[in-house]
């Protein structure tokens, strides 16, 4: 790094937070906790502020801060999107100059939680019409349908407080009343693709007009199809950080890497947990990647986008 007193925003969701971490305590408290499943709020009850440094400590954005020493500005709450990571940065913006950070590490995760427009600040007639309710939620009232049965009418009215947005999301997907179940997927299957695409020229757009003084990196999506619709776009492919696996190896696609790493959930480490955030093990290979990325490109990339 330039100026290793310069701290790092680090943006993305759960993983980048550190979810689950708390559990690799030897202490009496949390050995207890592997035994049973935990999520965020059983881990919140848990929690004290012992557990909270832990866990800001060991996940990747702590062990790289520490490794320049440098702070990591990481999102205070758990979980994310794309629109809450660029608010994330915005928000860091407006107390740190561009010349004092040192980077951004940009963590990709589910598109279907975003809103329409990939945006926050969006003023459109939908955004601010629906209060930029995330995609996901629609997509659960479909899997009403699907899977138990339900009439579109029943699940449109079931939630009086996000009837509107229903609603306009059942006339932008194209899906008529009389629809059967496959009918409505394969539109709405049409309109999510045509909605990512869209979703993530914004952002670029947007994270250009940041770069101009700070520069970007990403880690991968870990969900699949969301990463394959990443990696089309070669802006964010040349910034994506390859992450090592158990045998040194190294992967640009999130899905590759963590095939080859073992013991790469907490899951996998304590079953009774169910928890599928990455592991104590799987931050520490984060971590050395990122400091051996940020070693081997401290400038700007030089390559000019259209």
């Amino acid at each position: 790094m330039s100026n290793s007193s310069h701290p790092i925003i680090f943006a993305g969701d759960s993983y980048t937070w550190g979810e689950g971490l708390e559990l690799f305590q030897d202490t009496d408290k949390w050995i207890n906790a592997r035994n049973k499943e935990m999520h965020h709020f059983d881990l919140k009850q848990l929690s004290d502020k012992t557990s909270v440094k832990f866990r800001e400590e060991h996940r990747f954005s702590g062990i790289v801060a520490a490794h320049y020493d440098t702070n990591a500005l990481a999102e205070r709450k758990n979980g994310g999107n794309a629109a809450s990571a660029l608010r994330h940065i915005k928000s860091k913006l407006k107390f740190y100059t561009p010349e004092s950070i040192s980077c951004i590490i940009f963590q990709h995760t589910s598109l279907l939680r975003n809103p329409l427009h990939f945006n926050y600040d969006c003023k459109c007639p939908f955004c601010l019409e629906t209060s930029c309710q995330s995609l996901d939620i629609f997509w659960n009232i479909l899997h009403e349908i699907t899977q138990n049965g339900k009439k579109l009418n029943d699940v449109l009215t079931e939630d009086k407080f996000n009837i509107h947005f229903y609603h306009e999301m059942v006339k932008l997907s194209n899906i008529k009343k009389e629809d059967n179940y496959k009918t409505i997927l394969d539109k709405f299957e049409v309109f999510v693709l045509k909605y990512k695409r869209e979703g993530i020229s914004t952002l670029i757009e947007k994270l250009k007009e940041i770069e101009k003084t700070i520069p970007i990196y990403f880690l991968d999506n870990w969900v699949k199809e969301d990463s394959d619709i990443l990696n089309e776009f070669d802006y964010i492919i040349d910034r994506t950080i390859p992450l090592m696996d158990d045998d040194g190896n190294y992967h640009i696609k999130w899905n590759d890497w963590e095939k080859n790493i073992e013991g790469y959930e907490i899951e996998a480490n304590f079953p009774k947990t169910h928890n599928n955030h990455p592991s104590l093990k799987s931050h520490k290979l984060i971590a050395s990647s990122i400091i051996k990325f940020l070693d081997e490109k401290n400038i700007k990339m030089e390559k000019y986008y259209i």
